[in-house]
């Protein structure tokens, strides 16, 4: 799990903290305002890639080349198949899935059921929103601007989107 977390952290939190912060550092605001924009830019990052990821085990309706999974043919192991794998170690075996790259399709569309099925992506989404609720109590350390309350509102609706069943 550290090693997922480090690479999102590389991924897409270094990302969004750059964007964030470059932000405060061209509009030349106080360290403190760089510092929560960074903040919050990182954690929103964190937050986004785990939604991301959990998105994945439903695919993409609108792109057919996107099929449920995608992650998983690939051979990325991502958050909410971790939760799952820890939970359930003897039922699946996750280096032959990683193996067949998306020629196992049986076995992988078997796998993203049981996931689906499990607490896996609810307790994914919990991690998500801790991520979340760490951003928004940097920006909200911030004055109080309309500015401020748009980035809130982004981020909240990174959370809050549906998850397909």
């Amino acid at each position: 799990e550290s090693e997922y977390m480090d690479i999102i952290r590389c991924k897409t939190a270094v990302l969004f903290q750059g964007a964030c912060r470059i932000s405060a550092i061209l509009a030349h605001a106080a360290e403190e305002k760089e510092r929560g924009l960074s903040d919050y830019g990182y954690n929103l990052g964190m937050a986004f890639q785990i939604m991301r990821d959990i998105h994945d085990f439903f695919g993409d309706p609108s792109d057919l080349e996107k099929p449920a999974g995608s992650d998983l043919q690939l051979g990325n192991i991502t958050l909410p198949t971790l939760l799952y794998l820890e939970a359930h170690p003897d039922k699946f075996d996750i280096d032959s899935i990683r193996k067949n790259n998306g020629n196992g399709r049986g076995e992988i569309d078997e796998f993203i059921q049981a996931i689906r099925q499990s607490d896996a992506l609810e307790q994914a989404t919990s991690e998500a929103d801790r991520f979340l609720k760490r951003g928004l109590e940097s920006l909200f350390n911030l004055p109080d601007t309309p500015e401020r309350d748009e980035l809130a509102l982004l981020a909240q609706n990174i959370i809050h989107q549906e998850i397909p069943r």
